[in-house]
């Protein structure tokens, strides 16, 4: 059975492995301007590599999914649940590491960001309890997708820019 928005996903998932290759390319930058990779590098590093890699495996669900001849409401609301409990965990689980790396409490925006990513997993998980017509819990899980690689987008500029401003090692 042929997935509709197939084509939106594959585009999703190039662009999140993207951004973890992009990732990678910042902080070698960063290490040839002289600054030693410390915890906090590595962190930052690891966790935005795990986002994309998650956004990415994320977009290739569904259609993994509907290869079994499931219904779509089905691909969509284990989508749903699924996403919504790697970005409840991701969520969480930053503002934690960062703190242990650091000895610091995080900044507003790291707060910000997990906040929003809590939003975003709510929302998953109403698309998936509330029976929603199928082109609509498509359109939310491809919106929900699409606005979590935005948001680690944003995240990793702002915290990039943190990174840069602090004294080489």
């Amino acid at each position: 059975m042929e997935l509709a928005n197939s084509g939106f996903l594959y585009t999703l998932a190039m662009l999140a492995m993207t951004f973890v290759g992009f990732t990678a390319i910042v902080m070698i930058f960063r290490q040839s301007l002289g600054a030693t990779l410390s915890r906090f590098d590595a962190l930052v590093a690891r966790f935005f590599m795990v986002w994309g890699f998650s956004i990415a495996y994320g977009a290739m669900l569904p259609p993994l999914l509907a290869a079994f001849d499931l219904s779509q409401p089905l691909i969509w609301r284990t989508s749903c649940v699924i996403m919504g409990l790697v970005l409840i965990v991701l969520s969480i689980a930053y503002p934690l590491l960062r703190r242990r790396a650091t000895g610091q409490r995080p900044p507003r925006f790291v707060y910000g960001q997990s906040t929003a990513g809590v939003i975003i997993a709510i929302v998953l998980f109403a698309d998936a309890a509330e029976p929603f017509r199928l082109p609509l819990g498509s359109a939310i899980y491809l919106a929900v997708l699409t606005f979590t690689l935005a948001q680690a987008s944003v995240g990793f500029i702002i915290t990039f820019g943190v990174m840069m401003r602090a004294p080489r090692d």
